[in-house]
């Protein structure tokens, strides 16, 4: 009679090490943790993975014996029922966010850990879960913007790596032919694949290629409100104190992050930059200047905006921006979505950030404010945690088709000529030093490169520079008395000087791009990266920025090619910050700690060579001694040591046996090298006897 198919049956070799199954436990409640803390997952999956993982373990090494095809049945319907659940979430939510897609997603995962967990008989299912918390930990990484992910990255490596020394333990201790009794596998025995490890993960990281954006569905948003405005559709910005409004020349309660430039004016005889605080990560496929806000009205000191009028733009899903004053698009099959998402670290202005120019932009709202520049508002004061995430149509342009398009050459709306050529009573030099400058040049596109070379020759960014005196130019000042300022004086000589010639520009005010995290593939905005800089009009393309103080791409930037680019720069600029006897300690450490690592890898592979190179002569020794003991009718039980095995043969009469047994033992098993007369006798001694054999 045949065993029905849901009694249990025996396992082939189940896994009894507790330290294995702990070590494997241990890496995957670390990645379940990690994506957790996320906060990507609901209760019910957060309890089955911090609490039903544990208990799933325990259950499974208590019944790791038995094969139940009940349980196999009931794991099927459960991680079934999980895809559907998955499958029914993804279908009822409304994809237009990460966070809606990685919630579900990051669910199924955990499930599907929780339900494996309850089955792991042997090692191999094991080595899956290992493998499958590596999976979630990358699923954690997806969204993590900070260096927090980094602790559970090393924990899972301790893990990890433990988890595989375990399991080869385990292996050898069933695959070693010497002896059943096997010792310990040494610890040092980790240090190589754990180098291995190390060393590829490091490889990867410098050359793989960065990540691209392959499907239109990951538009991560999500709002973190201050207050909401008073004003509908004004500027705000709390950092400048109160609801950021200019009071008495300058700013009440300025935090020491906060710019003066993202404000309804600039005034130029302002002093003082913000500092480095962290003001917004900024995840994107290449570096982009993140622009805000432009002015194009000039009083000789202070920057304004004649636009006032703003248009509620609004949207279910992603919120189409409306086509605006020299918004001129260049019919080209080249023309590239740039996708950028931004992450709030600190309140700021209520403006939308990103590369021109802005197509859509997904923002937890789904309602903005548009003004006719093309600058765009939002109706509250973001806060820490804010998400929203900025759609750009960047079209490549060269120098040639810039050429072409010369506003000098090509006519233009008067609108534009209106509001871009606007100027006040300009000091003759400063008009006269444009002309002179740019004199040897034919093109708009020359002359504003023979004006930013000028500059960046005979002027300098600094960070002290005397006060504008009242009734002074700013532009005057700089450029014959100062010949230094911040990027507020240099921006705005580079637009008069070019308004004067009759070219139409205005003065952008943003962030440059910041400095590129290698670790979490961001862009670090910090507050001194506020920035501004000129814009020119170039019919039937648009506005393209220039500056003198840095290269603004002409077309976005170029792509990042690998995960670890920057990467130099960035632990450089990190010692750069510490103390100057703290930097040194630190170099003169980390130096050492490389050379000591050289030099335990270098050993331990020496140490491993000779040890496989004694392992082998053991082994064909005893191979040997088995041979010459079988012809003699003396055959190797099971349960003999080769020292007791030797030992018999030598009481059998082959002469010089014991002495092998001990060599053999003491090569397989001791830390000492042996010595080369022994191993010459013993090598003798084989071919004696095996000589006397064949005749």
């Amino acid at each position: 009679m045949s065993t029905p198919f849901w009694r249990s049956a025996p396992v082939a070799e189940p896994e009894s090490s507790v330290p294995l199954r702990s070590a494997v436990l241990a890496s995957v409640l670390i990645a379940a943790t990690a994506i957790v803390n996320e906060g990507l997952v609901g209760p019910a999956a957060t309890t089955a993975s911090l609490i039903g993982i544990p208990l799933a373990f325990w259950w499974s090494h208590h019944h790791r014996h038995r094969e139940s095809a009940l349980l196999k049945l009931a794991i099927a319907v459960g991680l079934i029922a999980a895809l559907i659940g998955f499958i029914g979430q993804v279908r009822t939510a409304q994809i237009v966010s990460a966070l809606d897609v990685q919630i579900p997603l990051a669910e199924l995962f955990l499930w599907v850990q929780f339900l494996h967990s309850l089955h792991l008989p042997a090692r191999r299912d094991l080595m899956f879960s290992l493998v499958s918390s590596l999976v979630m930990l990358a699923v954690a990484s997806v969204l993590s913007v900070g260096m927090g992910l980094g602790i559970f990255v090393l924990l899972w490596l301790g893990g990890g790596l433990t988890s595989m020394h375990l399991a080869h333990a385990s292996r050898l201790r069933t695959k070693l032919p010497l002896t059943d009794h096997t010792p310990p596998v040494p610890r040092r025995s980790l240090v190589g694949p754990a180098g291995a490890v190390l060393g590829f993960s490091v490889l990867a990281f410098l050359v793989f290629p960065t990540a691209r954006t392959i499907s239109p569905i990951v538009f991560p948003s999500k709002l973190s409100v201050i207050s909401r405005l008073l004003h509908e559709g004004g500027l705000s910005n709390p950092s400048l104190g109160g609801n950021g409004e200019d009071v008495d020349g300058g700013f009440a309660d300025r935090s020491s992050f906060g710019y003066f430039g993202f404000a309804e004016s600039l005034d130029t005889s302002l002093r003082g930059r913000p500092d480095d605080t962290l003001v917004m990560r900024v995840r994107a496929q290449a570096p982009a200047f993140w622009r805000g806000q432009t002015f194009d009205r000039w009083d000789g000191r202070t920057w304004s905006s004649s636009f006032d009028a703003v248009v509620p733009i609004s949207g279910e899903e992603a919120i189409q921006t409306l086509s605006t004053l020299g918004d001129d698009r260049v019919d080209s099959p080249d023309a590239e979505r740039f996708l950028q998402t931004f992450y709030i670290e600190r309140p700021g202005p209520n403006l939308i950030f990103g590369a021109y120019r802005i197509d859509e932009v997904f923002f937890g709202e789904r309602y903005l404010l548009e003004l006719e520049d093309g600058t765009l508002r939002t109706g509250v004061n973001l806060g820490k945690g804010s998400i929203y995430t900025v759609m750009s149509e960047m079209t490549p342009v060269d120098g040639n088709l810039l050429r072409a398009a010369d506003p000098l050459a090509v006519p233009y709306p008067n609108v534009i000529a209106t509001r871009y050529l606007q100027l006040p009573d300009v000091p003759d030099r400063v008009v006269d030093l444009a002309r002179e400058i740019t004199s040897g040049e034919s093109t708009t596109f020359d002359k504003i490169h023979a004006l930013e070379a000028w500059m960046a020759d005979n002027t300098s960014y600094s960070l002290d520079i005397p006060p504008l005196q009242p009734g002074a130019d700013a532009v005057d000042q700089f450029l014959f008395v100062d010949r230094k300022g911040f990027c507020e004086q240099i921006g705005s000589s580079l637009v008069v000087m070019l308004r004067s010639l009759g070219i139409p520009s205005r003065l952008v005010i943003g962030y440059t791009p910041g400095e590129r995290n290698p670790f979490t593939g961001l862009y670090e905005v910090k507050a001194s990266d506020a920035h501004s800089w000129a814009e020119v009009y170039f019919p039937g393309v648009g506005w393209q920025g220039f500056d003198p103080t840095a290269q603004v791409p002409l077309f976005g930037g170029s792509e990042v090619a690998n995960t670890g680019s920057s990467l130099l720069s960035y632990l450089a600029g990190r010692f750069d910050a510490l103390p100057q006897i703290v930097g040194r300690s630190v170099r003169v450490a980390g130096m050492a700690i490389l050379v000591g690592v050289i030099g335990l890898l270098s050993w331990n592979w020496r140490a491993e060579s000779r040890r496989r190179r004694m392992r082998s002569w053991a082994h064909r020794t005893l191979e040997a001694f088995e041979e010459i003991g079988g012809r003699r009718g003396i055959a190797r039980s099971p349960a003999d040591t080769p020292l007791e095995y030797l030992d018999s043969l030598e009481l059998a009469g082959i002469e010089g046996a014991r002495r092998a047994g001990e060599l053999i033992t003491a090569s397989a098993y001791g830390s000492v090298d042996l010595d080369v007369s022994d191993v010459g006798i013993v090598e003798d001694l084989v071919d004696a006897h095996r000589s006397k054999g064949r005749r």
